[in-house]
């Protein structure tokens, strides 16, 4: 090899290693300038001093290292913030899940034999699995023994129930819920074996007005399922309550002027008897509130001031003041003194509590 063309071994030596530096070192685009650069100048310098020149390192390349790994660094920073900021964006927590279609459960489905029947029922509100509600139609599929049964389904509000005729061996019931689109998972089964026991149909109820509400008085001695329904002839599954050795059971849960249906059924061995009849009461208030007590009347010259402590009662709504047997104020006015600017000697007051059905209290006199 002559001299001459060591410059151009030397030149495809250096482009050579500045095309491997771009690849392997994946140098940015924007630094190219300051390799070329540099290769040019140690080219020249090696040319000149020759093999003394093995060591050389020019400043410019040192440079580039410099601003290279600076790039590197800078490049890593910022992609490791916008990382950071693509996840911290948006909606935080997991994606919510579209909405469900398929039908709630039945989850509370219940057996017993009743009047020599079996008895199933069981409460529903139309909801999808998520507790949305549902807004499409829906039917109730029937399973005894696992196979579909086809029944009357009654309905009253919320409470559905179906009857079947007692069978002494095992039997089982179970319900699904089905609209177009879906069908729900099938409801826990209910089991009953049927009981050879007959009891007869219990005597009516009596029914009285008491002062917290209505009470029913049982003829009987037993165990008990009292109903609590809107007429004589209509038919509850669930009972309102049992009652265990007791004869009577007082209804406070009334309100004034309403109408309220009872019946009873007998309890032997988990075996409910033929439902007695049913008897009805509308439920008044007659009973008088209280009197008012400790009044007191304070005099000063043709003033005399009516005082006195409210009466026990909690329905009262007000009082009616009198004056030698005539009434003041026709209307109960809730206030617990009076005045009077018109007193004469031996005037006499009298004062009676009214409550929420205008029934009167025994009056308070009230004199000097």
């Amino acid at each position: 090899m002559t001299r001459k063309n060591k410059p151009t071994k030397i030149l495809e030596y250096y482009h050579n290693r500045f095309n491997h530096s771009i690849h392997e070192r994946k140098i940015p685009f924007f630094t190219f300038p300051i390799f070329q650069k540099t290769l040019k100048e140690e080219v020249f310098y090696r040319l000149q001093f020759g093999k003394k020149a093995r060591n050389f390192q020019p400043k410019v390349y040192e440079k580039s290292n410099f601003y290279l790994n600076f790039l590197q660094s800078t490049l890593k920073i910022f992609l490791f913030i916008l990382l950071l900021t693509t996840f911290s964006c948006g909606v935080k927590g997991n994606p919510k899940p579209p909405p469900s279609i398929t039908p709630k459960p039945v989850e509370d489905l219940t057996i017993k034999q009743y009047d020599g029947k079996f008895l199933i029922y069981f409460n529903y509100s139309p909801l999808y699995t998520d507790d949305r509600p549902m807004k499409e139609d829906f039917k109730f599929i029937i399973y005894k023994n696992s196979k579909k049964f086809d029944t009357n389904l009654f309905k009253e509000d919320t409470t559905y129930w179906f009857f079947d005729s007692v069978e002494s061996k095992e039997t089982c019931y179970q319900i699904q819920v089905k609209t177009k689109h879906k069908e729900s998972t099938l409801s826990k089964p209910v089991c009953i074996v049927g009981k050879a026991i007959n009891i007869e149909k219990p005597k009516p109820l009596s029914i009285s007005i008491v002062e917290d509400g209505l009470k029913l008085t049982i003829p009987e001695n037993g165990t008990f399922n009292i109903y609590k329904v809107k007429d004589e002839s209509d038919f509850y599954p669930i009972p309102y309550k049992k009652v265990v050795k007791e004869k009577e059971f007082i209804d406070t849960n009334v309100e004034l002027d309403k109408r309220y249906c009872y019946y009873y059924t007998a309890l032997i061995d988990d075996v409910e008897s033929e439902k007695s009849d049913t008897v009805c009461k509308t439920f008044k208030d007659i009973f008088p509130p209280l009197p008012p007590e400790n009044g007191k009347l304070i005099v000063d010259k043709n003033e005399a001031i009516i005082i006195f402590e409210p009466s026990k009662s909690k329905d009262v709504v007000g009082y009616i003041f009198y004056k030698n047997s005539k009434i003041i104020n026709n209307t109960p006015i809730k206030t617990y003194y009076f005045i009077d600017n018109d007193y004469k000697p031996g005037d006499v007051y009298y004062v009676e509590a009214v409550d929420k059905a205008g029934n009167k209290s025994q009056k308070l006199e009230i004199k000097e």
